[in-house]
């Protein structure tokens, strides 16, 4: 009877090709990326737009036995994927350059009238939505109402972005050398005799640790060294996540049983395990935030057209004609805070807590409701 030991096992099974060890997985998923050159070389030669999106991702490798001197570890990795543009045109390039400080004024930080204005009339779209899809009497004009806040490229949008996923790359993009050696793996997809710059997307940080990393390489001799086709920008899901963040920090408190706030809504409609941290879950703290939206609007609606608590019967659909967008717009008036002191309108002095707090919800969620309509249309 042969005996053999757990090595020699793995050994014979590994050469046989049954069963395979953590580092062959990882050089056989290098070599499958490769094959991913061939779709960005297509998309070069047809002039298409496109850009890199990447962000770090952390794993801990547990252990059995957990001593002083042997422990769990925590691998960091660089997600690297390709975006085609669905829009047609070269990428665009950043030509900022810091303005005089003494020339700038109030309305380069500050919203003006014009902006406020172009912010009701998207949220007058959004909710006419929300009242034609869940208020019976107002169905019938379903087909009336703006599906999408209408905007240049509203077609390109409405389909799907093509996203090829490039590696894994074994690196932390929180060191210096670790990032220089991730933008060259970028720069290598790109063919350095084209005139062609990328855009190169992420958070803040990946965005100005990419910036770093072109000022540590720009004394280098060719393109490829100095990264020159590569530009850093920030995504527009990392503004999402910052917005949602500034939304939980003012208006959030977990276990909160105060009727009205935001946790207690979220026991409402039942999200009980709702983050406490929007990065955590930002998909879930979206989704909660949305849920919640629609659940005042539909409330304000009713309350306006004096409906029952009860749904509305057959009935209520031969009522006398409702304008959608005057309602919409009502509601978007009296319950958000977009039109106050910026358009010269009074601000209302109200004692009613509540009023106040839902007034500041609705507007955040509002805001965040037209943020996503562009971008992420499977939230809507």
């Amino acid at each position: 009877m042969i005996t053999l030991n757990y090595s020699q096992v793995y050994s014979r099974l590994n050469h046989l090709s049954v069963t395979i060890s953590y580092c062959a997985v990882l050089k056989l998923v290098t070599k499958i990326s490769k094959l991913h050159q061939r779709p960005i070389d297509a998309w070069i030669d047809e002039g298409a737009c496109f850009k890199f999106v990447g962000d770090n991702v952390a794993k801990t490798k547990g252990v059995r036995d957990i001593r002083s001197d042997h422990h769990g570890e925590l691998v960091q990795m660089y997600s690297l994927l390709a975006v085609k543009g669905r829009v047609k045109g070269p990428s665009p390039v950043s030509t900022f350059s810091p303005p005089n400080l003494g020339s700038l004024k109030i309305t380069h930080f500050l919203p003006t009238k014009t902006d406020i204005e172009g912010i009701q009339e998207n949220l007058v779209v959004l909710v006419g939505r929300i009242l034609c899809e869940y208020i019976k009497p107002l169905q019938r004009y379903k087909r009336c109402v703006v599906s999408h806040i209408k905007h240049p490229h509203s077609t390109e949008m409405a389909k799907k972005s093509e996203v090829v996923v490039l590696d894994v790359l074994h690196k932390n993009e929180a060191k210096a050398a670790d990032m220089i050696d991730i933008m060259i793996e970028k720069h290598s997809y790109l063919k350095d005799s084209i005139e062609l710059t990328v855009m190169s997307g992420g958070d803040q940080m990946t965005c100005e640790r990419q910036r770093c990393s072109k000022k540590h390489m720009r004394d280098a001799d060719t393109r490829s060294g100095r990264l020159e086709q590569l530009e850093p920008c920030i995504e527009d899901w990392h503004c999402l996540m910052s917005i949602l963040g500034i939304i939980w920090k003012r208006l959030y408190t977990p276990y909160s049983k105060d009727p009205g706030s935001l946790a207690h809504l979220f026991t409402q409609i039942g999200r009980l395990s709702q983050a406490r941290i929007p990065k955590k879950d930002l998909h879930a703290c979206l989704d909660a935030l949305r849920v919640v939206f629609k659940a005042h609007v539909i409330t304000i609606a009713r309350k306006e057209l004096g409906l029952d608590v009860d749904m509305p019967t057959q009935e209520d659909g031969q009522r006398k004609s409702i304008d959608v967008s005057e309602l919409a717009r009502k509601i978007v008036k009296q319950h958000t805070i977009v039109s106050e002191a910026i358009l010269g309108e009074p601000l209302e002095d109200s004692k009613d807590g509540v009023y106040n707090y839902t007034r500041v919800l609705c507007h955040y969620a509002a805001l965040v409701t037209e943020f996503t309509d562009a971008w992420f249309r499977k939230y809507l």
